[in-house]
C-alpha cells in the first residue's frame, strides 16, 4: 500500500546563476560579482482537523482527539 508522506511535495523548482566580471575599475583590479538563487517549493501536506457532517470541527480534547489520520497528508496547503 503506498500512502502520502509529509515530505511529498510533488514538485520542486531550483535555479542558480552567477556571473564574475573581473579586472574593472580604474586599476583593473577589481572583480564584480552578480549572482540570483530562485527556489520554489511545493505544499506542504497536512493532517486535517476532525469534522463532523457538517464540516464543522469536532476535535474532542478531553479524550485527546484532535487529528482526522484516515485523512492524513492527502491534502496540501
Amino acid at each position: 500500500m503506498w500512502r502520502n508522506t509529509r515530505y511529498n511535495n510533488n514538485y520542486i523548482v531550483n535555479i542558480l546563476g552567477g556571473k564574475e566580471f573581473k579586472n574593472i575599475g580604474k586599476k583593473q583590479n577589481q572583480t564584480l560579482a552578480l549572482n540570483t538563487k530562485i527556489f520554489f517549493e511545493g505544499g506542504q501536506r497536512y493532517i486535517p482537523l476532525l469534522r463532523d457532517t457538517q464540516g464543522n470541527a469536532a476535535v474532542d480534547p478531553e479524550n485527546d482527539r484532535y487529528f482526522d489520520y484516515s485523512k492524513a497528508y492527502n491534502d496540501k496547503t
